[in-house]
Formats: C-alpha cells, sequence, structure tokens
C-alpha cells in the first residue's frame, strides 16, 4: 500500500517523461495498471505502424503519443488523489469528549474550535 500523502504535481510531471521513474510516478498515486495499459496502447500503436513505416518511425510515433498521454493522466490523476487524500484528512472529527477543569471555576471544558471552552465562564481557554 502506498503512503497516502499529497504529491507534487510539477514532479510527477517531471517522472512521467523520465524512462522507468514514470512507473514509481504511477505508483505513488495507486494508478500503476492504467499506466501499463497506456504502455500497451503505445506499443500497439508502434507495431501496427510497424507494418507500414520503418522501424525508427514506429517507435518514433508511439513515443509521440504515449509520452503526451502519460503526462496529461499523471497531471490529472495527481490532481484528483491530492483532492482525495485532502477529503480523507478533513473528514477526522477531532474528539470533543475530552473533558479538562477550567481554572477560573473549576468546572469541565469542552474541546470547541480546536481549543477549550469552559461553558460556565462562557470563554475560551
Amino acid at each position: 500500500m502506498v503512503k497516502q500523502t499529497p504529491v507534487s504535481v510539477g514532479w510527477q510531471t517531471l517522472f512521467a517523461v523520465l524512462p522507468y521513474i514514470w512507473l514509481f510516478a504511477f505508483y505513488r498515486i495507486e494508478k500503476l495498471r492504467m499506466s501499463i495499459l497506456i504502455l500497451l496502447v503505445g506499443f500497439g500503436i508502434s507495431i501496427v505502424v510497424l507494418s507500414i513505416l520503418p522501424f525508427a518511425y514506429s517507435f518514433g510515433l508511439a513515443l509521440i503519443v504515449t509520452i503526451p498521454l502519460s503526462i496529461y493522466f499523471i497531471r490529472k490523476w495527481s490532481k484528483d488523489w491530492n483532492v482525495k487524500i485532502q477529503k480523507s484528512s478533513s473528514q477526522i472529527i477531532p474528539d470533543e469528549t475530552q473533558f479538562w477543569v477550567c481554572p477560573d471555576c473549576g468546572g469541565d471544558t469542552q474541546a470547541k474550535n480546536e481549543k477549550q471552552f469552559c461553558s460556565k465562564c462562557n470563554v475560551y481557554l
């Protein structure tokens, strides 16, 4: 399982262009299988064009198709990943059952707005 932290879209884009490292970029956002599918599409285009053009041209055409697709999808999926991580971290509800003692009145306090609140004194501590 991948560490659930936001990723830099700029670095992910750079990684998508570098050979072999693009696998790591897609792995970080849990889209490795989809990236391999993109690679297979590029090779498929290369094989089809190979029957028409020489090897160098067909390989170049495969790169022309595969690299922009990789860049597009790594940027899109990295942004989606960051939104997903941000939503999952914002859904953590603070524990409001913690009680502390108010130094002024000695009454119990509650956690509100990330601070301790005394309902008797009507003050944040």
